[in-house]
Formats: C-alpha cells, structure tokens, sequence
C-alpha cells in the first residue's frame, strides 16, 4: 500500500474514531437530557396534582363560608323577624276590635298589609294551621279536644300565627287539635 493511502486510511480511522466519539458523547447527553426531561415532567405533574387540590380546597372554603354567611344572615334575619312579630299581632287584634271611625280601621289594615310585605320580601311566611293536620315540627298544640267532626290530628283553631324563613321556623304556630 502506498504511503498515501496508509495515510488517507489512517485519517478515515482518526476520523471514526472521533466520531464514535462525538456519538457517545451526543447518546450520554442525550440520556442526560431525557433523564432531566423525565424529572421536569414528573415535578411538573405533581406540581399540577398540588394545584388541583389546591383549587378543590379553596372551592370547598368558599362553599363553606357562603353558606355560613347565609346561614347568618338568616339567623339575624329571623331573630330580628321574631321580634317584629308581636306587633303584627297587635295589628290583629286591633282589626278584631270594633271601631266606629273607618279611616282608622283602614289605616291599621294598610300598616299591617305593610308590614306582611316587608315579610315577604325576606321569604319570611305564614305557616298554614287552620284545617291543616298538625305537624309538631310547625305546630305548637297547647289544647287538645276529642270531636267526631273533625279528622285524626286536625287543627281546628289558630291561638297565634307561626312564621317560618325558608325552612327554618322562626314561631311555632299555637293551635288546638282535635282527635
């Protein structure tokens, strides 16, 4: 072989061998780079698993205090409420009264009329008693009569008003139940 060519083949061999290396070398950085890739992406997905929960908390917090804060003003709302209601029921006694002077009769049924609007615009009503079939839940029996005339546990006469907020009973309705 000529000197040439033992020095041609001599640079392919230099040349392979380099790059063997640079192949080596780009395959460790290669590894090194996925191994760094499948560590973000593992920290990335527990950083996205922690935010979830995260999110679920602060949704369930504010769920919580929504409803406490309902919860609240309904119970401010219904201690007020109950107050009030005892002049409700002096404006019903004093429409049962006779009274000579109609202006001043009509006036007491405005204010009363009035006063069942404010009621209602705080979702506060008047519990059913009359006819109904008594419900210890709503109802506050404070006389009991036997009487054929009228069915099993039937309300028969309403001593006062009872008033609920929603579901929550602000005054138990005093009644008389036969049966």
């Amino acid at each position: 072989m000529s000197q040439k060519k033992k020095m041609v083949n001599e640079e392919i061999d230099e040349l392979n061998n380099e790059e063997l290396l640079n192949d080596n070398q780009d395959n460790e950085l290669l590894d090194e780079l996925q191994s760094k890739y499948e560590a973000k992406s593992e920290e990335a997905k527990n950083n996205l698993e922690a935010l979830q929960r995260i999110m679920a908390e602060f949704d369930n917090y504010k769920k919580r205090s929504n409803k406490e804060r309902e919860q609240l003003y309904n119970s401010l709302v219904s201690d007020i409420i109950s107050e009030f209601l005892v002049v409700l029921d002096n404006l019903d006694m004093a429409l049962k009264n006779e009274s000579k002077d109609e202006g001043f009769k009509s006036g007491i049924e405005l204010i009363k009329k009035q006063f069942e609007d404010v009621l209602l615009k705080f979702n506060v009503e008047e519990i059913k008693a009359l006819n109904e079939t008594f419900n210890p839940n709503l109802h506050e029996s404070i006389n009991h009569v036997e009487d054929e005339n009228y069915g099993e546990k039937e309300i028969i006469e309403v001593f006062r008003k009872g008033y609920k907020l929603g579901d929550k009973v602000i005054r138990y309705a005093m009644v008389k139940v036969a049966n």
